[in-house]
């Protein structure tokens, strides 16, 4: 059916970004308080990225509901001329903060890629791709500022369409978003090889790539707006106020979904202390015992624990001086409760075996892990 002249698409938009905004500081102040209440693990990098990110996003949709109040939504056979200028404005200013907005969160990923498995004991390739994703990710921020800057010519004529110019509009944005899904797709895959190269069983390994699948779940927004915004490109000179509404929609749930995509291990372990300890354990930073099981945290050559570093995490040194910085968020530890197991090189007598609680990973070329009787459940 048909819209109605005096229809406007705008109001709807409007909640739809109050929402995401209300969801995106939700995100970050949950980070927050789970980093604020672990006594083991310390703000890094990786949380200032997030929290960094948080005021170009509501930024970004505070302006989408000004462009709603300027009559974004309605036909644009119904606005005069001084609404159209407003709007082209305003979009002109989003630009900036939407690829500020959308790039902090990418940093922050990496980082907490740093964070878990550590970037100088892993292999080259991992500590390549990283740095090959940064590069990436940098270079992209600055083509898109600039695309945004140089997109018509004269250069003014992109925020002041009466001006004569031409703008090379959609071929340029639809580049810049493809690329930025591409990154995105190569980002949420960089830890796929090291999670599976990990001793343990395949549904163990299918549960940990999922989980940081849906860590990363904001390539599913991101493809939504690239195909948005194709479609936008067909028809955009008919009724573009009207017809826009879609991608500013799968814009603003990008934004937010990107910030909910790195805070949700932090959330998660809130919420697994909430239920193992009590909501009680919201309001401290009192080290809980591990329920997983007991273990030894020293052992021999090979086999120690290594000291917390600066970022408040422990790094597993392995006998080939390999490290894997493991931190207390639950990302590789057992899902269900059960005894502890005697983990060793099968060069070791059994006597010598240490037994390692079921949340720390010790990594070897060669392990033997077996059920062990012996110990007790905490």
């Amino acid at each position: 059916m048909a819209a109605s002249p005096d229809q406007s698409r705008g109001p709807k938009l409007t909640v739809f970004c109050i929402v995401m905004m209300v969801l995106s500081i939700l995100a970050v102040i949950l980070r927050i308080w789970s980093r604020a209440t672990s006594k083991r693990q310390r703000f890094w990098w990786d949380d200032w990225c997030a929290i960094a990110s948080l005021p170009f996003v509501l930024a970004t949709e505070s302006i989408v509901i000004l462009l709603v109040s300027t009559g974004f939504g309605h036909h644009d056979s119904q606005l005069a001329s001084e609404n159209v200028l407003s709007m082209v404005k305003y979009l002109f200013v989003q630009d900036f903060f939407y690829q500020i907005a959308i790039t902090i969160p990418k940093y922050s990923a990496l980082l907490f890629y740093v964070r878990v498995f550590g970037i100088r004991g892993n292999s080259g390739s991992f500590r390549i791709n990283i740095l090959a994703a940064a590069a990436l990710v940098s270079v992209w921020l600055l083509l898109a500022l600039l695309s945004d800057v140089f997109q018509c010519i004269p250069v003014p004529e992109g925020r002041l369409p009466l001006i004569p110019g031409h703008c090379v509009h959609f071929s340029l944005s639809i580049a810049i978003a493809a690329v930025s899904t591409i990154i995105d797709i190569y980002i949420m895959l960089l830890p796929i090889p090291i999670l599976w190269s990990l001793h343990t069983g395949r549904k163990r390994k299918l549960i940990l790539t999922g989980f940081f699948f849906c860590a990363y779940c904001v390539v599913t927004c991101s493809l939504g707006r690239l195909v948005a915004l194709a479609r936008l490109s067909k028809g955009f000179e008919e009724n573009w106020t009207w017809d826009a509404i879609t991608y500013y929609y799968w814009s603003a749930a990008e934004l937010s979904i990107s910030i909910v995509s790195i805070c949700l291990p932090n959330m998660t372990q809130l919420f697994r202390r909430a239920q193992q300890h009590g909501i009680s354990a919201l309001f401290t930073r009192r080290e809980y015992a591990a329920r997983a099981g007991i273990g030894s945290k020293k052992g021999p050559r090979g086999s120690a624990l290594g000291q917390g570093g600066k970022r408040g995490f422990q790094r597993i040194i392995g006998s080939d001086d390999t490290n894997f910085a493991i931190n207390d968020d639950p990302l590789i530890t057992p899902k269900d409760q059960g005894p502890s197991y005697t983990v060793g090189a099968s060069a070791q007598p059994p006597e010598e075996r240490e037994v390692i609680a079921l949340d720390q990973v010790h990594l070897r070329q060669d392990i033997d892990v077996r059920e062990d009787e012996r110990w007790t459940m905490v």
